[in-house]
């Protein structure tokens, strides 16, 4: 999800083109916070077992990602798990 203002979003299409699914985030969504719309509208799209959530200030080392990547999936706990990572992982 790329929030970005229209020139950088479409640097940021050029680069990842191919790459990764790249959207803006969904039209009808208002947070105050506006990454938060970034990661509802992600939420609203996601296929897979596990969502990992990032940004420029969370990040996840090597070890911290195979950690979060260990846990079982939400659907065997029955309720997903939130995992805070500061700019040093976890």
């Amino acid at each position: 999800m790329d929030g970005s203002p229209a020139p950088l979003y479409e640097a940021h299409a050029r680069a990842w083109k191919g790459i990764v699914r790249h959207v803006p985030p969904d039209p009808d969504l208002s947070y105050a916070n506006g990454k938060v719309n970034g990661v509802v509208t992600g939420m609203r799209r996601v296929v897979a077992d596990r969502v990992v959530i990032a940004d420029d200030d969370v990040r996840y080392d090597g070890p911290a990602l195979t950690a979060v990547l260990a846990l079982p999936p939400a659907s065997a706990r029955g309720a997903p798990v939130l995992v805070a990572a500061g700019p040093a992982g976890l």
